[in-house]
């Protein structure tokens, strides 16, 4: 949410709208060029690429999305500003639930018990940021719910940020935001 920055809550709405814009205008040739050089460079290597290869390309693909969204919602349309990006959303999901699928994290490290993991940290990219964005931002119950689910079963730590002790309050937030939301769509 960095494109957010600076802005003050009682900011005239058109002011944050013409500054999206222009953010937009500035960001938006940036993904794009990376989109194209990124589908080319799968299709020239997609056969020469392992499976783990493959499943970084999807953590890197997931993040785009993300990158992508923020450069282009409007974010002065409020909750239904993300309404549109429903398509990227359900991709996110998918995609990291292939990548999850071969990568899951370790049980969650305790203090006490003898089942605790082996604490871990990671400063990588990953789809944790996806998977929040989608929980946050997508107003459909069924993919964030999905989202959410993959998050509370592979909680991962990325940088100073730990998605474990985040994830009652997310539920909490996803349950709030549904019964407030009902009907709206």
């Amino acid at each position: 949410m960095r494109f957010m920055q600076g802005f003050h809550p009682t900011a005239p709405r058109d002011h944050i709208a013409v500054t999206m814009a222009e953010k937009y205008l500035r960001y938006a040739p940036w993904f794009s060029q990376w989109e194209q050089a990124f589908t080319a460079f799968l299709s020239d290597q997609r056969d020469f690429m392992s499976n783990m290869d493959l499943k970084r390309a999807m953590v890197l693909k997931a993040n785009h999305l993300v990158g992508t969204m923020l450069a282009s919602v409007d974010q002065s349309a409020g909750p239904v500003a993300y309404d549109a990006y429903e398509a990227e959303f359900r991709a996110i999901v998918d995609l990291a639930r292939e990548v999850l699928a071969s990568f899951s994290c370790p049980p969650l490290p305790t203090l006490s018990g003898p089942n605790s993991g082996t604490p871990y940290l990671s400063f990588s990219l990953w789809v944790t940021d996806p998977l929040w964005m989608a929980i946050s931002r997508c107003r459909n119950p069924t993919i964030r719910q999905s989202a959410f689910t993959l998050l509370s079963r592979n909680p991962r730590q990325e940088g100073i940020w730990h998605a474990g002790p985040q994830l009652p309050s997310s539920s909490q937030y996803m349950r709030r935001v549904e019964s407030t939301s009902t009907g709206s769509r």
